[in-house]
């Protein structure tokens, strides 16, 4: 028989000038009040009404561990269906470290109403701004942005809350300047999500799957402003012809997820997965706001990470790298561009999962030069160079050495920072 989490009726606190929408979990390994922190402005279009928020936001967590959730408060009765029958169910046999697990809660078909915003997420990634810009001045008005939100569920690094809150709320801090030149409102909503999922962070087995920001966290936090929302995109980083259900990375099939969340009063769209990656670069990159905000890292962009040389081959494709200085390091980049390549090149991510062959497809239809030295360097230095790496990073002793001198930090920035946090924590702390 299996073991049950018990999720408490949702209540409401004011802590100074932010509001919080809590609830008081009773899970086998004890008791734990998650949280969503907001500013207090928010608080009228907080649901205490429903529990749709803290069962998505916990569902992975219970799958992992084969825990049934029960509660006395109630879902929405569309919601409730899709994820009884569809959910769990098929889930378990796509992803082998989950579970199928029961749900013992009731149901309400009452419609709770909502002021008809619609939102997306906001990170000022390529995906992020794909987004926001397709949808500032749509022909169809109903699909019109009117929010932005930024939450703090792992994607921004996996450690304890008092780490990542600190990042989070820096990060708020410079997006919001990108949100007002968008002339979109930015709500921040801080939870304590990775506190609760530290008991799963050393399991090697689910191999990263649920640190990060998972759709499921995604609309638990929009299910938690269910009375403002009433249309909501997730950003696609692939489009839908790479579907299917990956054991790292959830966006694989994130247009499954999209209609799990989805009910009749609350409708989420998985936007972007119409779009190659090259060509949602293509579509933003001389938007005025992107140059200045554009974000790959936390805080400044490193330049030298997979996720920034990605952008910057793509930008570089496009014959568009001008007018970017002030996110990246141009010049750098311009000046060692068959090394920076050949960096890129030697990412085994980016080669299997990524967007490489994108960039050198319109490389060779822009007349743009790769060159081929980055081919040879990249096979006869990098690549060898990232598996010395690879086992260097399980030494102990060489780890230590390597945040004593915040070497991370020198050459990531605060990204570094936060992925020595995010190591820490899904390693159980050992260094």
């Amino acid at each position: 028989m299996n073991k049950t989490i018990f999720v408490g009726t949702p209540y409401i606190v004011y802590e100074g000038s932010f509001v919080r929408l809590c609830s008081d979990i009773d899970r086998p390994s004890g008791k734990f009040t998650l949280y969503y922190e907001l500013p207090k402005e928010y608080d009228k279009y907080l649901c205490t009404e429903r529990i749709n928020s803290f069962v998505l936001g916990i569902l992975e967590y219970a799958m992992y561990f084969g825990y049934d959730i029960s509660s006395e408060t109630p879902m929405d009765e569309a919601l409730y269906y899709q994820l009884i029958n569809y959910g769990p169910n098929i889930i378990a046999e796509n992803i082998h470290f989950l579970h199928r697990i029961n749900l013992d809660i009731p149901i309400s078909a009452e419609v709770i109403e909502s002021e008809q915003a619609v939102g997306t997420g906001f990170s000022a990634g390529v995906d992020s701004f794909y987004t926001v810009l397709k949808h500032l001045d749509p022909d169809e008005r109903l699909f019109k942005l009117t929010h932005l939100l930024i939450a703090n569920v792992g994607a921004f690094t996996f450690a304890e809350t008092e780490k990542t809150q600190v990042i989070f709320y820096q990060q708020v801090k410079k997006l919001s300047c990108a949100a007002e030149k968008l002339g979109l409102p930015l709500i921040s909503v801080n939870t304590n999500y990775n506190d609760f999922y530290l008991d799963v962070c050393a399991e090697k087995s689910c191999e990263n799957y649920m640190y990060g920001g998972s759709p499921f966290k995604i609309a638990a936090c929009v299910y938690a402003l269910q009375k403002l929302f009433s249309i909501y995109y997730i950003a696609s980083s692939f489009k839908i012809d790479r579907f299917h259900f990956n054991q790292k990375d959830h966006y694989f099939a994130l247009d499954y997820y999209i209609k799990l969340f989805s009910t009749l009063s609350l409708m989420f769209y998985n936007s972007g997965v119409e779009a190659e990656r090259i060509e949602k670069v293509k579509y933003i990159c001389q938007n005025e706001v992107v140059k200045k905000y554009l974000c790959l890292d936390l805080g400044d962009n490193c330049s030298r990470c997979n996720k920034c040389l990605r952008t910057l081959l793509e930008l570089y494709s496009l014959n568009a790298l001008d007018g970017y200085e002030q996110v990246f390091n141009i010049a750098d980049f311009k000046n060692h561009l068959s090394n920076r390549i050949a960096e890129y090149l030697s990412f085994k991510v980016e080669r299997k999962d990524g967007f490489l062959q994108e960039s050198i497809a319109m490389c060779k239809k822009n007349g743009v030069r790769i060159p081929k030295s980055a081919y040879i360097k990249s096979w006869l230095i990098y690549r060898p160079y990232n598996l010395i790496k690879k086992i260097l990073r399980r030494s102990k002793f060489i780890r230590k050495i390597y945040y004593k001198y915040n070497i991370d930090v020198k050459i990531y920035g605060s990204y570094g920072l936060a992925r020595r946090d995010s190591y820490k924590a899904t390693n159980n702390k050992r260094i």
